[in-house]
Formats: C-alpha cells, sequence, structure tokens
C-alpha cells in the first residue's frame, strides 16, 4: 500500500521540529511586521503580516518535505502517487468526495455553531477567514486564492496524510494514526467552531487516501472542498447581488 512508507522515526521528529519552529518565526514576523507599519491601516497590516506568516510556514514546510523525501530517496512522483495505473479512477472518487464533503461540512459547522450558543459560547469565524473578510480587495481574494485552494492542500496533505499519518501507523498504532492526525489537522486550524467539521474531513482523506492508494486523491478532493468554501465565503455577497438582477 502506498500509504505504508518505510519513514525513519528520527526524520519525521525533525520534520516536527522544522515545522514547529517555522510556525515560531512566522508568528515572530506577523508581530514585527505589525510594528514596522505603524502607518498603514489596521486591516492591511493585519493582511500582510498574515500572509507574511502564512508564506513563511507553507514554504518552509515544502522545503523540508522535500528534504524529508530526498532522505528517504523519493521524488515527488512517487510520493503522490502519479504513477499509479488507476489514477483518474481515483481522481474519479476524490471528485465525488469533495462535493459530498462540502455539505456535510456546512452541516456539522450549523450543528456545532448552536451547540456554542447553547453552552453560552459565541461562534466565530477562523482567524484566517476574518483577517481576509477585512480586505475586500479583488486582488487580495485572488492571492488568498491561491494559497488556499493550490498551495494548502498540498502542503497538509503531504504532511498529515503522506508522513505523520504513514509515520504513526507503521509503529503499531492505526487508530491513533487515524484519530490522532486527523485531531491535530482540526487542532491546527484554531477555531473551535470548525474544530469537529474539519476532523470529520481530515478522517475522510485518511479513507481516501487508503482506498485509491494515492496521496494525489486526497489533495484534489482538498483542493475542491477549499475552493468551495472560498467562493461560498468571499463571493456569496456578489452572487446575491447577480441573482436579484436576474430574478
Amino acid at each position: 500500500m502506498l500509504s505504508e512508507k518505510p519513514w525513519q522515526p528520527e526524520a519525521v521528529m525533525l520534520l516536527v521540529s522544522g515545522l514547529c519552529l517555522s510556525l515560531f518565526i512566522g508568528m515572530a514576523g506577523q508581530i514585527v511586521l505589525i510594528h514596522a507599519l505603524p502607518d498603514l491601516g489596521e486591516p492591511l497590516k493585519k493582511l500582510i503580516s498574515f500572509f507574511a506568516s502564512i508564506t513563511v510556514f507553507h514554504v518552509v514546510a515544502l522545503v523540508l518535505t522535500a528534504v524529508f523525501l530526498k532522505a528517504h530517496q523519493m521524488s515527488w512522483w512517487d510520493f503522490v502517487g502519479l504513477r499509479q495505473r488507476i489514477l483518474l479512477r481515483a481522481l474519479l472518487q476524490a471528485l465525488i468526495v469533495g462535493v459530498v464533503l462540502v455539505p456535510l461540512a456546512l452541516a456539522l459547522n450549523s450543528a456545532a455553531a448552536e451547540v456554542m450558543k447553547l453552552v453560552g459560547l459565541t461562534p466565530e469565524l477562523q482567524p484566517t477567514i476574518k483577517v481576509l473578510q477585512e480586505s475586500g480587495s479583488v486582488p487580495r481574494r485572488l492571492s488568498f486564492a491561491v494559497a488556499a485552494v493550490l498551495l494548502a492542500p498540498v502542503v497538509e496533505e503531504s504532511l498529515f496524510r503522506g508522513i505523520l499519518y504513514p509515520a504513526i501507523k507503521q509503529q503499531g498504532f492505526p487508530k491513533t494514526a487515524l484519530l490522532g492526525t486527523s485531531l491535530l489537522f482540526a487542532a491546527i486550524h484554531v477555531n473551535l467552531m470548525t474544530f469537529l467539521p474539519l476532523t470529520v474531513f481530515a478522517l475522510v482523506m485518511v479513507f481516501l487516501y487508503e482506498k485509491t492508494d494515492t496521496l494525489l486523491a486526497p489533495i484534489f478532493a482538498h483542493c475542491l472542498f477549499n475552493g468551495a468554501n472560498f467562493c461560498m465565503f468571499f463571493f456569496q455577497s456578489e452572487v446575491d447581488r447577480w441573482l436579484q438582477r436576474v430574478v
């Protein structure tokens, strides 16, 4: 199985340590940029610092993953499973999963919001969404679309499903690998309202990975999922106005 990879535990620990360091550097960069740009408006300062931290993390993650694969004498081509003969069928399955997950995630999101209200908590959007909603220009939204719809799925699926999940599974802990990586994936998005939907999403990505035997399938499904959510979050008002004109 493609998900059963000969990852060296020491290399996995070094990779995780490097990612933690990149997160720290990104957070420090955010603080420096906010104080170094006093004349800019608050929304723009938040946007710039946000993109700086996200860029640092994703670029470092890609570099570290490339080094990790080289240490294991594996190419990106083999890592994502592009040599699979059943690739088209796997992508079709990913398309179906991606389409089904969008309404499911929305339903779980709404349910989580209602439960939070019942216990006296206030549902809030993810920090990334709140920052980008304050900057309504199309170029900024498009730049975020590239990061969210293309870059993030590649990085996150490579790390969580491609490396961490097989590494823990091969140590003899398949259930811990499944639940642990899924919960961690949801936790790094730092939002209580989306914790359950993202956990379910991550679990489905693992099953899709195992079913198709190619990492390209969850990457593709993740791209579709993020793309659909991006359009709903940022272009809903434009769609509503267009529908009003047509009707």
